[in-house]
């Protein structure tokens, strides 16, 4: 592949473009790749002889796309470009100052001199908004980008001018997979360019939990005269669960649940997380056939591969509690008691705004509030910010809770099965008859609790376990969830083609063999997964730490890990696909694809052909 320059006039020409930039820092070589993302146009800065005034002009006449460049790219940039003087071992000192030590950003810019007032970057860091702590590594190889490829050369080797030139590619490699995450996250970018508009705020490069932040903060202290801090609370703080006059139970074996959680005792660890007690931790919450579990992620069921094909006689139904954590907020009058009753007012606030929205079908405003809703609840359990409020979060996960055990009490006192319960609804199963009978019950509990619910019908349930299922709607549409649902950006891709096949035997009947073998996708049949430290040996890594792959005919033993030579979980018979094709490769063992297939069927239906699940294993 050959590479063009942009001449200064063309530079000039493409001012307020969106330019992907990345950075590559060794010992002896220092290099800065820009790409146009638009019309792919690059332009390049290697080593300490270039033309600094050239590149700042890029970095501030237009819009700066990164991945980790808050923390990373545009603080290497601003100290080289501050430095009359600079050196590539300087910038790698820095560089690994940031990365090796792991120094907070403020302490490197402080410590370094670094003038972040000089510079005026109009900067986007996709890392945020990128649904967790996966590497650009992990995001590509999640949305299929053409190619993975780990850095060539450890960081700490000095470079030959051949070794140069494939860093060089590889930055541009990053640089197209940064683009490619751009463009998937374009939709979130927009919604939080609107947002900023109307709170005269920079939320471009915030996940949602920091948006939820920044705009109580601004509320609070337009409205309300209120600058608000972060809490300081004494690691070993302790409280309890106030249980709130309308949780009722009409058993001995909830009340005496609800005693258990009345007298348990939270208490903060030194990192200042709340610690959910041992004695509710332990609970086994048995009714009928079904066991519940209580934790910091909220009530869940305990089922594994139970499956109920289509019956006539039969109904089943999902309720989900509509907003759930924010009208227990609401109907309870929970706040962060160093906010006052003004978080409560603006919250109220949001949380109407929002159903007035999504009642008109403004769509743009109603996700734009959902981020804030649900984004303020995250920062509850976070000691950083200025929302955090243990108790809050513990008042309204319990709560939640106890709600749901009191409806599902409720429906089994009636004689009505609920095979499944998951945080904010459950999933019920009931004679026809029964129908009637169920929704007064729920009525009663909804104007009990002041909640409202909402239903889903379904003729078919397929489930693993309570996160990972397949469920058949009365139109034939298909509801999946976990490892039966699409890959994307917050699931690797796991042989997708195996719950695929999975999924449409259920809901139309369609032979396994034939959604298998009539596919011509390769990327159907991809997996990608994390591997610390890389593959091969200490002497040789073989294939990097974020790695693609799929399953192939012959003997190919498996992967090792290149830290300690054990095996890479699920790599037997596996093929590296860093560089994908668009053909699926001739080798492809679909033969192992079917009999996954069959396998999570045959364990479903009890078949006497029994297997161990590679794939969870």
């Amino acid at each position: 592949m050959t590479y063009t320059q942009l001449s200064s006039e063309e530079i000039i020409a493409k001012k307020g473009s969106e330019v992907a930039v990345d950075i590559e820092c060794y010992k002896n070589y220092f290099l800065v790749n820009v790409k146009y993302i638009e019309c792919g146009s690059t332009v390049w800065f290697e080593g300490m002889n270039v033309n600094k005034k050239k590149l700042k002009w890029i970095l501030e006449n237009n819009v700066v796309i990164t991945f980790n460049g808050h923390h990373y790219d545009m603080i290497m940039l601003m100290f080289f470009l501050s430095r009359e003087v600079c050196s590539e071992r300087m910038l790698y000192d820095l560089s690994q100052e940031i990365i090796g030590e792991n120094t907070p950003t403020w302490k490197v810019l402080r410590d370094n001199n670094i003038p972040t007032w000089d510079f005026k970057f109009n900067h986007i860091d996709l890392k945020e908004l990128s649904f967790g702590e996966g590497s650009l590594k992990l995001y590509a190889g999640r949305l299929h980008s053409p190619f993975m490829q780990d850095l060539p050369y450890p960081f700490y080797e000095e470079l030959d001018n051949s070794q140069k030139y494939e860093v060089f590619k590889y930055c541009w490699n990053d640089l197209d997979n940064t683009i490619i995450l751009r463009k998937f996250l374009e939709p979130d970018i927009k919604l939080r360019i609107e947002m900023g508009r109307n709170y005269s705020a920079d939320l471009r490069s915030k996940s949602d939990a920091q948006i939820a932040e920044v705009i109580f903060a601004r509320e609070l202290k337009w409205k309300h005269g209120i600058i608000a801090e972060r809490p300081t609370i004494a690691p070993d703080y302790m409280f309890k669960y106030t249980v709130p006059d309308d949780v009722k139970f009409e058993t001995k074996q909830l009340q005496d649940v609800l005693e258990v959680i009345r007298a348990a005792e939270f208490r903060l660890s030194e990192a200042g997380v709340v610690q959910m007690p041992d004695s509710i931790k332990s609970l086994n919450i048995k009714i009928a056939d079904t066991i519940y579990t209580m934790g910091m992620g909220g009530l869940h069921s305990t089922e594994n591969w139970m499956h109920y094909p289509e019956d006539t006689d039969y109904l089943i139904f999902d309720r989900d509690v509509a907003s759930y954590y924010p009208r227990i907020i609401l109907n309870q009058g929970l706040y962060p008691k160093h906010l006052t009753k003004h978080f409560l007012t603006i919250y109220n606030s949001v949380v109407e705004r929002r159903l007035a929205a999504k009642e008109s079908g403004d769509k743009l405003t109603a996700n734009s509030l959902k981020i804030v809703i649900n984004g303020s609840f995250g920062k509850f359990g976070s000691v950083y910010s200025i929302l955090f409020s243990p108790d809050l979060l513990i008042q309204t996960t319990i709560s939640g809770q106890l709600y749901l055990l009191m409806l599902i009490e409720r429906l089994h006192l009636a004689g009505m099965t609920i095979i499944s319960g998951n945080t904010d609804g459950i999933v019920i199963r009931i004679k026809k008859e029964l129908k009637d009978e169920c929704d007064r019950i729920i009525g009663r509990w909804e104007k009990d609790t002041r909640f409202v619910t909402e239903e889903t019908p379904y003729c078919q349930y397929w489930a693993r376990d309570v996160n990972n299922y397949v469920a058949v709607k009365p139109d034939g549409s298909v509801k999946t969830k976990g490892c039966f649902g699409k890959s994307g950006i917050s699931k690797n891709p796991s042989g997708e083609i195996i719950f695929r096949a999975v999924s449409e035997y259920i809901s139309r009947g369609r032979d396994i063999n034939d959604t298998v073998n009539s596919n011509s996708d390769p990327r159907a049949f991809l997996f990608v997964r994390t591997v610390k430290g890389g593959c091969g040996s200490p002497e040789k890594v073989t294939a990097g730490k974020a790695l693609r792959f799929y399953k192939a005919k012959g003997e190919f033993g498996h992967l090792s890990y290149a830290t300690n030579g054990n095996k890479v979980p699920l790599t037997d018979g596996c093929i590296p696909h860093m560089e994908l094709t668009t053909e699926l490769p001739s080798d492809i063992d679909y033969a192992y694809y079917i009999r996954e297939a069959k396998k999570i069927l045959n364990t479903w239906l009890r078949k006497p052909e029994q297997y161990k699940l590679d794939f969870w294993t």
